[in-house]
């Protein structure tokens, strides 16, 4: 088995890892030269035949080792350790150290790797197998470097040992390799994947006496020991498959959150014990809804892709770059001196995702925002760390300071900052929750409909309203994922409803962003689909100031909204600069009458004639009028003699739990 492998290092201390490489180089040259002067004059075909049989698959292992996540980098295994070790074994070193470093230098070659990657692993190899074989000939009274034996239950403890001296060794000047590359511990990097990779390399050593015996009995049991391997092989390759689906990224192949925050708690722990800091980045991408709008969502992909490859591509291999949703990414970094050190880090990160990027022949450039907190002045735990760099992350967004250390001194934006992060978090662990406010027909009393708001259970706060945390949604682009959040939530709710006879209509608000957006109207029919809805069962409700930031767009998504089926209202109609010629063009179906001119209807005020004449506007346009605001019954019969068709507000009901709005629906008779 073959252990981390050497990648890219960056460090600093390149000195130390050259001499070090070179060094493992030279020796493994010198203990190949020496194995040959002692078993010179021997020929490979005395090697016999199971060397001739069990040679093809140590090729073979190495050239397609399975590829194991291990959090940054990869690690992989290689089955041809099971037969080169049942070739040191039944052979000898010679065979064994031949077949294994041919192998590994042919594989090397044929995957392009660097000459002095080349040499390292041949030299690993080299190195590993003679060890393995002098502890296998000082044990059973052999030649120095290990002569075939008898293989009985005699020599089962030395075949044992020396499989341990194998994997050991391997193990050892790799990991030694990689610490002093990317200024690592080396007693982390083996504590973090010790105990997986002994327990791979135990089962493939400990096949190999097996083999072993079966090539020397009868070289015909050799091909059905293979077809169980090949079994084996195929169910650890969907097992691994699974696994690194379940930690990273399907798009980028990154870690996900899951693993990300895993790679965190093991960075602040290696990091505390070494006196250092564990600094935790994380990067929103600005600029990146233009290149999905411009080029579609093919272009975006590459895009995140790309990026992901750049980020990776500049840091250590020891650190850890994350894909953590949408256009948000997480950088961790090992073993860091203190914040002056972070800053060149922030700076080779946004001028990598900065550089511009070519799609055909259109080059776009986007930018970075990111957002740092260190162990132990921003937190000593992962939660901790990651919330604090998010919200310095939105803070360099606000201020387009392209990246902020989280500072907790201004108490007032501290909060701030805590409840974007929060609300973030509430979002995509779905605690926000939706109250429903009921819409009457003045005409019959009957429930026509209801109003979906999203309040927030936030933890030590109980409900948050909407007012408090909306406006932050819109200026730090959490819009676009709070919006998709109440209208799956609200449809998923009106299919429940139906599926009991409940025949309402669910209005939901959306942002102006939701409607400079052109692939809106995609995600609603996505979701009609999904909880298989008329789209004339869901009202979008818009203000008049989202349809004025710019009305070309906002006219482009009305309108495919509208050819859809879906209902759409005027909210808060009576406030905004909407002319009667730009009402009569805009794709609406309803209008809604604020409520400031609701509450203060009284005979013969300006109100009254305000509300008379955006009722008489409504029905000459063929419009359905709704009264928001409605809180007496003196505005219910009011606004009923004026010709309102619906009536909304505290008089009839709160907004109220969808449990609760049942209930009322049921106790007042209006369903």
């Amino acid at each position: 088995m073959r252990s981390t492998g050497v990648a890219k290092v960056l460090g600093a201390r390149p000195r130390l890892f050259t001499t070090y490489i070179a060094g493992v180089s030279a020796l493994g040259a010198a203990l190949f030269i020496a194995v040959l002067t002692v078993f010179q004059g021997l020929e490979v075909s005395e090697f016999g035949w199971p060397f001739v049989v069990l040679l093809p698959f140590v090729v073979v292992g190495e050239r397609y080792p399975l590829r194991v996540p291990r959090g940054a980098d990869q690690g992989v295994i290689t089955v041809s350790t099971t037969f080169a070790f049942a070739i040191l074994l039944s052979r000898g070193t010679a065979a064994a150290m031949l077949a294994l470093t041919l192998s590994s230098v042919a594989a090397d070659i044929l995957l392009r790797k660097p000459a002095w990657k080349v040499l390292f692993n041949a030299a690993q190899m080299t190195t590993s197998v003679v060890t393995a074989g002098a502890v296998l000939g000082l044990l059973t009274g052999g030649a120095p470097f290990g002569a075939p034996i008898e293989l009985g239950t005699r020599e089962l403890p030395a075949a044992l040992l020396a499989a341990a001296a194998f994997y050991g060794t391997n193990v050892l000047l790799t990991v030694v390799a990689v610490a002093w590359g990317t200024q690592a511990s080396v007693i982390d990097l083996l504590r973090r994947d010790l105990r997986f990779q002994a327990l791979t390399a135990a089962v493939l050593l400990s096949l190999s006496p097996i083999v072993a015996a079966a090539a020397d009995r009868s070289l015909a049991l050799v091909p059905l020991f293979v077809v169980s391997m090949a079994a084996v092989y195929k169910s650890v390759a969907i097992y691994l498959e699974r696994e690194f689906q379940a930690l990273h990224d399907p798009l980028t192949g990154l870690p996900n959150r899951g693993l990300f925050t895993d790679r965190v708690e093991q960075a602040i722990v290696a990091s505390t014990r070494l006196g250092r800091r564990t600094a935790v980045m994380m990067i929103d991408l600005d600029g990146f809804k233009e290149v999905n709008d411009t080029l579609g969502h093919p272009a975006g992909d590459r895009l995140l892709s790309d990026i992901g490859r750049r980020l990776e591509s500049t840091l250590r291999q020891v650190d850890t770059v994350a894909r953590l949703g949408g256009d948000e990414y997480g950088v961790v970094l090992w073993n860091v001196a203190d914040a002056d050190a972070v800053d060149p880090i922030v700076a080779k990160l946004r001028a990598v995702i900065e550089s511009p990027f070519t799609f055909g022949d259109v080059t776009l450039g986007v930018e970075g925002s990111v957002g740092v907190a260190l162990t132990p002045e921003h937190g000593d735990d992962a939660e901790s760390l990651i919330r604090h760099a998010d919200a310095a992350m939105y803070e360099a967004k606000r201020t387009r300071s392209g990246h902020r250390v989280y500072s907790g001194e201004d108490s007032g934006q501290t909060t701030r900052m805590t409840l974007i992060v929060g609300l973030r978090e509430a979002i995509e662990q779905g605690s926000l929750v939706l109250h429903y406010q009921p819409k009457v027909t003045l005409r019959t009393g009957q429930t026509l409909g209801v109003e979906a708001l999203v309040r927030w259970d936030q933890p030590g706060r109980g409900l948050v309203a909407p007012d408090a945390f909306i406006p932050l949604a819109e200026q730090t682009g959490l819009m676009g994922k709070l919006t998709r959040y109440v209208l799956d939530a609200a449809l998923a709710q009106n299919a429940r409803w139906r599926r009991r006879g409940l025949d309402l209509r669910v209005a939901v608000n959306i942002s102006a962003r939701d409607l400079q957006d052109p692939g809106f109207p995609a995600l609603v029919d996505g979701l009609l689909r999904r909880w298989e809805l008329e789209p004339w069962w869901v009202e979008l409700e818009i203000t008049e100031s989202a349809i004025m930031s710019d009305p070309t767009r906002a006219l482009d998504v009305l309108t495919q909204l509208h050819r859809m089926g879906v209902v759409l209202a005027l909210d808060d109609f009576g406030t905004g600069t909407t002319s009667l010629t730009q009402l009569q063009h805009l794709p609406v179906d309803v209008i809604k009458i604020d409520k400031s001119f609701v509450v203060n209807l009284v005979a013969g005020a300006p109100d009254e004639v305000i509300v008379r004449t955006i009722i008489d506007l409504g029905r000459g346009l063929g419009l359905e009028v709704v009264a928001e605001g409605v809180e007496s019954e003196f505005l219910w019969d009011r606004l009923g003699s004026f010709g309102c068709d619906v009536a909304q507000g505290f008089y009839l009901s709160a907004p109220v739990p969808a449990a609760e709005l049942d209930a009322w629906m049921a106790a007042s008779g209006r369903r």
